[in-house]
Formats: structure tokens, C-alpha cells, sequence
């Protein structure tokens, strides 16, 4: 089973639908290459209060953060399959993107490979595992825009 779902808390975003959805073939290279063949990831893009809500439930956080991510993954007899809900906050994207002085669309793939990777189980809790992750993270975001340029180019070298 491979199923990827998107999904908008925040109607007003649904803007940016068809750039995430062009992601989503890109979540499920990483996921083969990660070994992860069977999965069901949903992802939610809400606003600050919604993520605050989830926050608070699942980590007695009330403050706000740019991705959340829950997960059930079993890794029993080299049977792999994942579940997972991956809460993106827009809001707090945004500001992420303003503050770093990186595009908003950067930003918002930035936090699909975040949040994916931790479904995975990949973790930032403490030095080395925060290493490993954002090293991973790193790869992917590179690789991802890297092949996005390379096919420009490919194109602009055809006409």
C-alpha cells in the first residue's frame, strides 16, 4: 500500500496545492530509497492555532512550530510499513522563510522532507542524532533542486 494524502485544515492556502503535490513524487523516491515500500502519509498544512492544538495534545506544548510529525512505524521481520501525519504550519513557514532569507517554496519543501524523515525515524533530540538528520535532510533538499535545475537546463539546451 502507498498512499499520499494532502491535505489543507486552512482553506485559504490551497494555493500552493500544486507545488506540493508536484513534491510528492520526490517523498516517494526518498521513501524507496529509505526502504520504506509499504505507507500511508498524510500530510496537513494549518494555521498557527491548529498547530498550537496539536502541539499541546501530543507534546503539552502550547506554542507554535513550523512541522509536526506522528508516526507508526513497524520494522518487524523486514516487514516495513509506515503511518504517519505530517502538520505543516504555513504561517510558521513563512515566517521561517522571511527569517532565513530563503524562498517560501524552499521552505515548504524543506519542511515535507523534515517532517517525512522523521516519520521515517530520524531524530533531532539531541547533537548526533540532529547531525545525522540534517545531513540526510540536507541530501535530499540538494538533490531535489539540483535535479529541478538540471532538468531546466536540459530543457533551455534543447531549444
Amino acid at each position: 500500500m502507498k498512499k499520499i494524502y494532502i491535505n489543507f485544515f486552512d482553506k485559504k492556502e490551497k494555493h500552493i496545492y500544486k507545488y506540493i503535490k508536484k513534491i510528492f513524487s520526490y517523498i516517494k523516491y526518498i521513501l524507496f530509497k529509505e526502504k520504506i515500500y509499504n505507507y500511508i502519509l498524510n500530510y496537513i498544512y494549518c494555521n498557527n492555532k491548529y498547530i498550537i492544538y496539536i502541539n499541546n495534545i501530543f507534546f503539552k506544548k502550547k506554542k507554535k512550530t513550523d512541522v509536526i510529525s506522528l508516526f507508526y512505524n513497524n520494522n518487524n521481520n523486514n516487514i516495513k510499513y509506515l503511518i504517519g501525519e505530517i502538520y505543516i504550519c504555513l504561517e510558521e513557514t513563512y515566517i521561517n522563510s522571511v527569517y532565513n532569507f530563503v524562498d517560501y517554496k524552499y521552505e515548504i519543501l524543506r519542511n515535507i522532507i523534515h517532517g517525512t524523515l522523521h516519520t521515517i525515524g530520524y531524530l533531532d533530540n539531541n547533537k548526533k542524532n540532529k547531525e545525522i538528520m540534517y545531513e540526510k535532510q540536507k541530501y535530499y533538499i540538494l538533490k531535489y533542486i539540483f535535479k529541478k535545475l538540471i532538468d531546466k537546463v536540459d530543457k533551455l539546451c534543447m531549444i
